[in-house]
């Protein structure tokens, strides 16, 4: 049991911690690309996460105030943020 506990302590506490960090990132620069509700954003970020980095074809109907050019600077922050994991 305490291996267990050591293994959780030593990996995935410092793996959730670096995501969030990330997500923090890659949130503060969405806002700065565009103007939107942290809702939207987060949203965003989970789409982008689910298809790694490149928001769906299907998702894009959520977004169609936003243009091609910031969905692309938001795919790139995500790829350039989320690849030190």
């Amino acid at each position: 049991m305490r291996s267990k506990s050591l293994l959780l302590i030593n990996k995935d506490v410092p793996e959730e911690l670096l995501f969030l960090q990330c997500y923090d990132e890659l949130k503060s620069d969405i806002q700065n690309i565009v103007d939107m509700p942290d809702k939207k954003i987060d949203r965003m970020i989970l789409f982008l996460h689910q298809n790694k980095g490149k928001l769906a074809n299907r998702k894009r109907n959520h977004y169609k105030e936003l243009s091609d050019k910031e969905i692309n600077k938001m795919e790139q922050a995500y790829n350039k943020i989320f690849e030190r994991q």
